[in-house]
């Protein structure tokens, strides 16, 4: 379908190869659309990219509010028996319709909230068939949403009951990663990369280094979480192993910053989490000036419950924390939620093709702020899923550039 968008007050563009998506002309002609979309003066912005999530569980962790009131920290509530441990019982004991269910309501919140492309975890299994059901679930689920899904197997996510830390890996290396692989080469599951929760009494270096280079060895990108609670030295270790990505970062060193720029791996920070765990923000700015490439996400999990990538009620404005807290500006919002965060999950929003050899074609995810220019942006224009629209700028041969008042492109 060739759709025109017009009476559009700011235009917000990726650039392919120093070239606009949107060619300057003034020359429109209805007849070559199908459908025209007036979005009456708003503010038009590329989808957003979701770098970091766990969307697929059942039950809730309402109760913990109460501990983490009382001063409990993460490893004491985990230790506790609460926490991951907790939501692993439970999505262990649900069916899997029920699980798709609610990851198809929650996908299609973050969709109302300006999300196009969404990066999701397992991890909520620790053993195979469990994680095997999550698995299933978020390939169910790409036929079933708009939302375009990047999956991530993350059986690491903690060490499972019962088990050392040495036993968990044996029994994903030796098991687990092979049946993976045997379940992507017969076409079954579509799995992008792996996911090792890198931290003091869970996985420590050694364990998480053995597991991420396995699933390298299959072919999937290494994407894992580092330095979140304690400095144990994942930026070093990433940097040093060429992992793709590593989030949270809080408690990242001088050498992990200078490990991860020599390596080109992306930071995907994740301001809601540190926000609602009271922990120390992560290094951005020696990071940014390192020349790491960070991206953004919102760690959508039951211990944070935040589905938008723009705005987290009741406890803070998303973008705006982050601002405050990370010191980014509007600008460095965007190229980390659109250009980074599609770099962490090894997909483009913004690809670029000849076709005739005098025009520049881009197909674009694009959404509608409610605000007029992207710095007023708080949540988008529309509700549901008529507030993401994927449009193709192709048939449009740059007319947009002479409908609107202000291009910003980066």
């Amino acid at each position: 379908m060739k759709l025109l968008v017009k009476s559009i007050k700011q235009l917000v563009q990726t650039i392919h190869r120093r070239k606009s998506c949107v060619p300057e002309t003034n020359y429109i002609s209805l007849r070559n659309f199908d459908e025209v979309l007036d979005v009456g003066g708003k503010c038009v912005v590329p989808g957003l990219i979701d770098g970091h999530t766990h969307p697929v569980w059942s039950g809730d962790r309402v109760h913990e509010f109460a501990m983490k009131l009382a001063g409990a920290t993460y490893l004491e509530i985990h230790q506790a028996g609460g926490g991951i441990n907790f939501t692993v019982a439970k999505t262990k004991e649900a069916e899997e319709q029920l699980l798709l269910d609610l990851f198809l309501n929650r996908v299609s919140r973050m969709m109302r909230s300006g999300t196009t492309l969404v990066e999701c975890k397992s991890g909520y299994g620790l053993e195979w068939e469990t994680e095997f059901k999550m698995l299933r679930v978020l390939e169910a689920a790409k036929a079933l949403t708009p939302v375009k899904i990047s999956s991530t197997y993350c059986a690491a996510h903690s060490v499972p009951q019962g088990k050392t830390p040495e036993e968990a890996a044996d029994d994903i290396v030796m098991k687990q990663i092979p049946a993976l692989q045997s379940e992507m080469q017969a076409g079954r599951l579509g799995v992008d990369s792996i996911d090792v929760f890198c931290e003091k009494g869970v996985y420590e270096l050694e364990d998480t280094k053995r597991i991420l280079l396995a699933g390298r060895n299959i072919g999937l990108r290494m994407n894992f979480h580092g330095d979140e609670l304690h400095p144990l030295g994942g930026g070093e270790l990433g940097g040093g192993i060429g992992a793709e990505a590593i989030s949270h970062l809080e408690q990242l060193s001088e050498a992990g910053i200078q490990k991860m720029a020599a390596s080109g791996t992306c930071a995907v920070l994740l301001p809601t989490t540190a926000l609602a765990l009271q922990l120390p923000h992560p290094p951005v700015r020696k990071m940014i000036q390192a020349g790491i490439p960070v991206a953004l996400g919102s760690d959508f999990n039951p211990n944070a419950f935040c589905l938008s990538m723009i705005k987290s009620k009741p406890v803070s404005i998303f973008v705006k924390w982050e601002n405050l807290i990370y010191q980014l500006g509007m600008a460095d919002d965007l190229i980390a939620a659109v250009i980074i965060a599609g770099q962490v999950v090894h997909r483009k929003q913004a690809t670029a093709k000849s076709e005739t050899g005098l025009r520049e074609a881009c197909e674009v995810p694009l959404i509608v702020l409610r605000g007029l220019l992207m710095h007023d942006a708080v949540e988008p224009a529309a509700r549901g899923f008529s507030s993401v629209r994927s449009l193709t700028l192709a048939p449009l041969v740059g007319q947009l550039q002479s409908i609107h008042d202000e291009s910003v492109r980066f």
